[in-house]
């Protein structure tokens, strides 16, 4: 027989306290005179299964409850040191201390859309059920600890949760915070190895998030619809793969460093982010997958890794910023999938490529739709592509382009890249007059007869 110590509070006119004690797990209700008026409730000793619904169900006011000294004993088909699925759904307890010296666990949907206000879950909480916490509306706070296994959904749709305190957390579930728009101030998430398709989907007021070197997951959807304005993954070392969709329709990303052992751009992967005017793609990467980057309409301008063998489908769609592509360093023309570049005004943006590729570039499909500019200096002109030569001379504040073939287009750029004239001619010569006082100017000519060259010139 095991003694149950139960500290009731009551209201009345004064606030008043009593001790009962009870002799047999399963017989709490035969010791509590007045159920309906017990605003807080401390327990010590061993409970049931049928003492929790009895607390649940018969104490309407109670708001506190304390089982920080309890053990619970196994009744019928609820086992040892659990908390049955549902047994606190809906209630208006506030705040819940859990029992300490046994490995508990948390059923299912066990305090769903209950009042509780702060969650601090201690090292004895091993598991937890799914939605174990969801739709919580009124909790603000919530501290776990490396020892707490979740279940997917544990704290998705709590509204007002805005303070996550993660100490030594290895993996979060599958929308284990989904739908928590005013999730704010995370602490300790650069400890994470694994986070779960859609663990902060939805979390709208979630700007910063520290991505740790232990990172080696990151699923579906996990951060779509947040409110990330930077993703710096430069530290994630065992980060290989990423999951599709996994930053998508974010509105306010404007940054993101993709970690340096990536070797894929998954599907669907920066899809509308509109704001998105950085990213930095490592040399690992091979494939960029179907609408990996739609309608990121500020990106302006984009680096292709060295490795890069393959971009997808309407991966590009809608890039409307875009005005240069640096494939300087790639080996080989990347292949692309159907309409890659859609609603990209190609025609004037810079595709900046060795000169062992222009005229691979020039003549595969989609890619011939670039300005094709041959990357570095070329120190006598020659045409890429084709029997001519190209002249450069200057007199006075005039530059003369001329080509015994027949010039087809001529651009010319300062020194920092910056796109000063574009012209397209079927005559020898070109003009162009440098008003803008550049000193020295870069030349990229295409011939009639296909040849591409480029070359700096000084104006003194």
């Amino acid at each position: 027989m095991y003694a149950v110590i139960l500290t009731l509070l009551t209201l009345t006119l004064q606030a008043a306290a009593e001790r009962i004690a009870v002799t047999v797990p399963g017989c709490l209700q035969t010791s509590v005179a007045d159920a309906d008026a017990v605003i807080s409730l401390s327990l010590e000793g061993e409970i049931d299964a049928r003492d929790l619904s009895f607390i649940a169900a018969a104490m309407p006011s109670l708001r506190t409850l304390d089982l920080s000294r309890v053990r619970i004993v196994p009744f019928g088909d609820e086992p040892a040191d659990h908390i049955p699925a549902c047994s606190f759904a809906g209630s208006p307890l506030t705040d819940v201390k859990f029992p300490l010296d046994y490995p508990l666990s948390i059923g299912d949907m066990a305090f769903m859309g209950s009042d509780l206000t702060l969650l601090d879950l201690p090292p004895s909480v091993c598991q937890t059920g799914i939605g174990a916490f969801a739709g919580c509306p009124r909790l603000k706070e919530v501290v776990l600890t490396g020892k707490t296994i979740l279940g997917a959904h544990a704290f998705a749709d709590c509204n007002h949760l805005s303070v996550l305190r993660l100490n030594s957390v290895d993996s979060l579930p599958a929308s284990a915070f989904s739908g928590c728009g005013n999730l704010k101030d995370i602490e300790g998430e650069y400890h994470l190895r694994h986070i779960g398709a859609k663990a902060f989907s939805a979390c709208s007021a979630l700007d910063n998030f520290d991505f740790g070197q232990r990172l080696s997951y990151i699923g579906d959807d996990a951060f779509t619809n947040s409110g990330l304005t930077v993703a710096d993954m430069s530290p994630c070392t065992s980060l290989r793969e990423i999951s599709p969709w996994a930053f998508s329709h974010c509105s306010s990303l404007s940054s993101v460093i993709l970690p340096p052992a990536l070797t894929a751009v998954p599907e669907g992967l920066l899809f509308d982010a509109p704001g998105l005017f950085e990213l930095s793609l490592p040399a690992s990467v091979s494939d960029i997958a179907d609408v990996a980057l739609c309608t990121a309409s500020a990106l302006d301008s984009l680096a292709l890794p060295a490795g890069l063998e393959n971009i997808g489908t309407l991966a590009m769609n809608r890039l409307a910023a875009l005005e240069v592509i640096d494939a300087g360093k790639l080996s080989a023309v990347p292949s692309l999938g159907d309409d890659v570049w859609d609603n990209v005004d190609c025609s004037s943006v810079r595709l900046i490529a060795d000169v062992t590729l222009a005229d691979v570039f020039a003549a595969a499909d989609q890619w011939n739709a670039f300005n094709i500019m041959v990357h570095g200096s070329l120190s006598s002109a020659p045409a890429v592509n084709g029997d001519a030569s190209v002249r450069l001379r200057i007199d006075g504040r005039r530059l003369i382009v001329s080509s015994p073939a027949g010039l087809k287009k001529v651009s010319v750029y300062d020194c920092s890249g910056r796109l000063l004239a574009s012209g397209r001619s079927d005559k020898n010569e070109y003009y162009y007059d440098n008003d803008s006082g550049s000193a020295l100017l870069l030349v990229e000519t295409i011939t009639a007869d296909g040849g591409i060259s480029s070359d700096k010139i000084l104006i003194n």
